[in-house]
């Protein structure tokens, strides 16, 4: 996951450092999801640095993931350590999905099916690394509408829609409205199944939405099943 945030410096010295602790934690990862290629590669990033957390994470390509840490973090900092080890199992989940980079093959999906990949991929950083993040929270009273809203969502190139829904919304206020959905998503396909986190990675969208039983309803219609 990526924001736009200031990039703050980082010395070569600690990018090794760092570069050789999030790459400590892939086969913990692997021995999890045993489909992630033998020579997945980090590297570190701090263009998709996330300021909140101090710490972020990128999918770049199929072997590949891009990894963040704000030396400066102001923070928690042992909380950010463990939301550092977070990115390293969201991304390498990402990698897992099929994920990756601008031009993976969901480029062009509606909304929702990014939203419950991200989902997913919050849900096992969560699950496996003990991560609690801000974006895998959702509001009771509002999120069946959220759902609503990005399920009728289809594919837009626009920049600006794909933030506001992605990231922050300047004029509602809300924040990560996609991921939040997403999470919405797989909880309920977990709870409605005999199935782990690791058993999603490579179901298709449309499958893990049909399995968490949720529906849609446009105004001024009966509700009827999400597909």
């Amino acid at each position: 996951m990526s924001e736009q945030p200031p990039r703050p410096s980082i010395d070569p010295e600690l990018v090794a450092k760092l570069k050789s602790q999030a790459e400590s934690y892939i086969p913990e990862v692997r021995q999890l999801l045993p489909q992630l290629p033998e020579d997945l590669r980090v590297s570190i990033n701090n263009k998709v640095l996330i300021k909140s957390t101090g710490t972020g994470g990128y999918p770049v390509a199929e072997d590949e993931i891009a990894v963040a840490f704000d030396p400066d973090f102001d923070g928690d900092k042992e909380q950010q350590q463990v939301n550092f080890r977070g990115s390293v199992f969201h991304e390498a989940y990402h990698v897992a999905q099929g994920f990756v980079g601008e031009d993976s093959r969901f480029k062009g999906s509606p909304f929702i099916e990014n939203a419950i990949l991200e989902g997913a991929a919050t849900k096992f950083e969560m699950i496996r690394a003990g991560t609690k993040p801000g974006w895998s929270e959702y509001p009771e009273d509002e999120i069946d509408e959220w759902f609503n809203e990005v399920l009728g969502m289809e594919y837009t190139p626009d920049g600006e829609t794909w933030g506001r829904i992605k990231f922050y919304d300047p004029e509602t206020k809300r924040r990560w409205v996609l991921y939040r959905v997403g999470c919405y998503v797989i909880d309920n396909a977990l709870t409605n199944s005999d199935l782990e986190i690791e058993d999603l990675v490579n179901m298709e969208p449309k499958e893990i939405l049909k399995l968490s039983k949720l529906t849609g309803q446009s105004k001024g219609s009966e509700q009827q099943p999400a597909t």
